[in-house]
């Protein structure tokens, strides 16, 4: 029973990088130092790159995500396809997506934004939703940009993969 609990708390942390510690477990060694009581499992984790260590960050990550390989997937009906994830090891809120088209030259660029709303993400849910191309945006390719929690809803673990750009050619 206590190896399937050691188990389902590595799952839980979603990382092999923590070391499992038990003061009556002979098999795995105590932490110096440490307060373990009798039956007692304490995770503890390497530092990271900036010294600290502990378990990870607590909370939703929502990022653009592809199941194509390419951000350009369409619909049959051509609507961009986006899809939103939470890998997060907390729940989402509802939050905001932000989806920018342009199109044109550079020094007279045209743009459209549509936002669209995300509902509450579990743990690893995604989130999919047909966003219409704007019909001048082919101008001869459709660029575009999608930003997830564009409101800034939740508090997120990872907050510097919210975007992702692509490219639609023609």
């Amino acid at each position: 029973m206590k190896n399937l609990l050691i188990s389902l708390a590595l799952l839980a942390i979603g990382t092999s990088a923590c070391t499992v510690v038990s003061e009556n477990d002979e098999h795995v060694p105590s932490v110096e130092g440490a307060s373990v009581q009798p039956n007692e499992i304490c995770l503890t984790c390497p530092p990271d790159s900036e010294g600290g260590g502990g378990p990870p960050p607590e909370g939703p990550d929502l990022r653009p995500v592809t199941t194509t390989g390419n951000l350009c997937d369409q619909d049959p009906w051509g609507r961009l396809t986006v899809k939103i994830r939470n890998s997060g090891n907390r729940a989402a809120v509802a939050s905001t997506t932000r989806v920018r088209f342009w199109w044109g030259p550079v020094d007279r660029a045209q743009f459209q934004i549509v936002t669209v709303q995300t509902p509450a993400l579990a743990v690893g849910a995604t989130a999919s939703h047909a966003v219409a191309m704007p019909p001048s945006c082919w101008d001869p390719d459709c660029s575009f940009s999608i930003q997830a929690d564009a409101s800034s809803a939740n508090t997120e673990t990872n907050e510097t993969n919210n975007s992702a750009t692509g490219t639609c050619t023609w």
